[in-house]
């Protein structure tokens, strides 16, 4: 059963923000040929990559992985974890989950995945371990709305624009220009 594009997605999301590295394959029949439903989420996760790759393409880990209120755990039932690598949640992350990177001057905030009933998020990590940072702009990759945003003691509170981005609910992602 191929993986589905939006949960491959946050998972790699999760995978870089943690400066890890996450293999995708694709497992073809004894006739040589890939199962059309193993092409179409490697499709749509290769869609994803053009749109938004920038956030994950020579990126580094932030000060903090990110935010949100799932909780990944060791997986003791899976006998690849003596690695240390499997973990349970994975299929749990969402758009209250938030993932990190940067690259230079530039903050790359993925939330993974989207709600048209959430208008606004803050980032916590402004607010704490990112403090320091002074924000200059913010942007939506994938949208053309200006994105009003203002800094908090508690974070960074950034309005979401009226409509989702294209691909938005795989994941989406501000880019965040600070000083």
């Amino acid at each position: 059963m191929a993986i589905k594009p939006e949960k491959a997605i946050r998972m790699l999301v999760e995978v870089v923000s943690k400066n890890g590295v996450m293999l995708l394959s694709a497992g073809p029949m004894p006739d040589g040929t890939i199962p059309t439903e193993q092409v179409e989420a490697l499709h749509g996760i290769g869609a994803w990559l053009k749109k938004y790759g920038e956030a994950v393409y020579g990126t580094r880990p932030f000060v903090s992985f990110g935010e949100g209120p799932t909780r990944l755990t060791v997986d003791t039932s899976d006998e690849w974890n003596e690695y240390g690598a499997v973990k349970k949640g994975l299929d749990l992350l969402n758009f209250k989950d938030i993932r990190y990177t940067q690259k230079g001057r530039v903050i790359y905030c993925t939330q993974l995945g989207w709600n048209d009933q959430v208008t606004s998020i803050l980032l916590t990590t402004f607010g704490d371990k990112a403090k320091k940072f002074k924000v200059q702009k913010v942007s939506m990759l994938g949208s053309s709305e200006k994105i009003t945003w203002t800094r908090q003691a508690d974070g960074l509170k950034i309005n979401l624009p009226k409509k989702k981005p294209e691909l938005g609910e795989m994941a989406t992602v501000f880019k965040i220009e600070v000083e």
